[in-house]
């Protein structure tokens, strides 16, 4: 099999997974929510509400949070990996008010995409500290 009809595969397995196409947060104005991800800036998957959370889901404890204890939702290596993104060197995590970059050993398993009250999804981790935290995800950016 080819490189290209793999890479289609893959991203055929994604949007079976996750879907929709806009970056908005809230579904309030007719606009779905959506967290694009990326390798090298390059588009290679999108992944609306309803695609992360037919992803697997876990609880991650986070003491150091002000607000809820535990963060609940997909692994951020788990929707990178739904898009064919295996291995990176950085992440660039991209909100609406903020971007963090974080090198390819702070994602670890214990780093979700949390679901919030707000409609979106927000990147936390148990071994981040809470200013490191990217709320309103809309893009997830590899490098190699």
């Amino acid at each position: 099999m080819s490189s290209a009809s793999r890479a289609l595969l893959v991203s055929v397995a994604f949007l079976a997974a996750c879907g929709g196409t806009a970056n908005q947060p809230g579904g309030s104005q007719g606009t779905a929510y959506t967290v694009t991800v990326r390798s090298g800036g390059n588009a290679v998957g999108h992944c609306d509400l309803t695609g992360l959370r037919a992803l697997p889901a876990v609880d991650v404890a986070t003491p150091q949070s002000q607000g809820k204890q535990v963060q609940h939702g997909p692994l951020v290596r788990t929707v990178l990996a739904r898009a064919g993104v295996q291995q990176f060197s950085q992440l660039r995590v991209v909100g609406l008010d903020r971007a963090q970059t974080f090198s390819s050993a702070e994602i670890d398993d214990q780093v979700v995409l949390d679901f919030d009250n707000r409609g979106t999804v927000k990147l936390a981790g148990a071994h981040l500290s809470q200013d490191r935290w990217v709320r309103d995800v809309t893009e997830l950016d590899t490098q190699s």
